[in-house]
């Protein structure tokens, strides 16, 4: 056995739960230290990491669900993205009801809002799986 032989299941657990995650965290820093050289207000890099955070955790559910196999973890993260497609609305429109106009407003607050309809397509995809 040759010792660079992976097997596709090998290199599926690869990219869902590390590569995945590690260019998330890549993608946001960068972002982050871009916000805070435009003078963002905190509250706003806040609610891009929790965009960050649920979007990543809903591409892992699909990405699971597609090329894995389902387990109580899954589950678990499920249920998280249940939850948060409920407060992640309501929170980002708290978090930014009084911030004054600034750069990154109008996308962080959109991705925020169109959490649900990915829940959505969460739904659709896991339905046909």
């Amino acid at each position: 056995m040759h010792l660079l032989a992976v097997s596709s299941r090998e290199v599926a657990f690869y990219l869902i739960y590390l590569a995945l995650p590690a260019a998330g965290v890549g993608v946001f820093w960068f972002l982050r230290s871009r916000m805070r050289q435009a003078g963002v207000d905190r509250r706003l890099i806040w609610l891009l990491f929790l965009c960050f955070f649920y979007y990543g955790g809903l591409a892992q559910v699909i990405l699971t669900v597609l090329f894995w196999e389902w387990s109580g973890l899954a589950s678990l993260g499920v249920l998280a993205i249940i939850f948060a497609a409920i407060g992640l609305p309501f929170g980002a429109a708290y978090l930014t009801r009084r911030l004054p106009a600034q750069p990154y407003k109008r996308p962080v607050l959109g991705a925020a809002l169109l959490f649900p309809v990915a829940v959505g397509v969460l739904y659709l995809v896991t339905a046909k799986a």
